[in-house]
């Protein structure tokens, strides 16, 4: 939880202007991609009502910032000038050296689940979906269904574009 939670506050402090133009235009509510109950499904216990933060919604385990369910959406204007959604995915999934990511096919343009070596706990679905990045990541969760629950997660926040 703790390396999305840096992510994301990296990006948000590296690109606070084009979210609050991309939030206000389109009435982003990260909160609303995934509910409560979708959450906890994917964990697989009790989680805090989800709450805003930067660029995506967090649901923590008891309150606990260590445990929990991220969920983030990064439209097409942080990716930069001159840089594709493509190769912006391809930076957020080579960001972290220790983790091992497999694709997954049938899921939007381009999906990969994703482990960190130095956490088996904390699993992430990166996907690319008509030019925007959706992202959940579970931390702490010992839900043996674990993969299958974050791709139907996915599934439901990508019925949403």
């Amino acid at each position: 939880m703790k390396r999305l939670t840096v992510v994301s506050l990296i990006l948000a402090g590296f690109m606070l202007t084009s979210h609050s133009a991309v939030s206000a235009a389109q009435g982003v509510k990260h909160c609303g991609l995934l509910s409560k109950q979708s959450a906890e499904t994917v964990y697989g216990a009790p989680l805090d009502l989800g709450r805003e933060m930067g660029m995506g919604c967090l649901f923590m385990s008891g309150g606990n910032d260590d445990k929990g369910i991220v969920v983030t959406m990064l439209p097409p204007t942080l990716a930069g000038a001159g840089m594709s959604m493509s190769t912006f995915y391809d930076s957020m999934l080579h960001q972290d050296s220790t983790s091992i990511a497999v694709p997954i096919s049938g899921l939007g343009d381009r999906a990969d689940f994703i482990t960190s070596k130095g956490n088996d706990f904390t699993v992430t679905i990166l996907v690319l979906y008509h030019n925007t990045i959706l992202e959940i990541m579970a931390s702490g969760s010992h839900n043996p269904n674990l993969k299958a629950e974050l791709i139907q997660a996915m599934r439901q926040m990508m019925q949403k574009f």
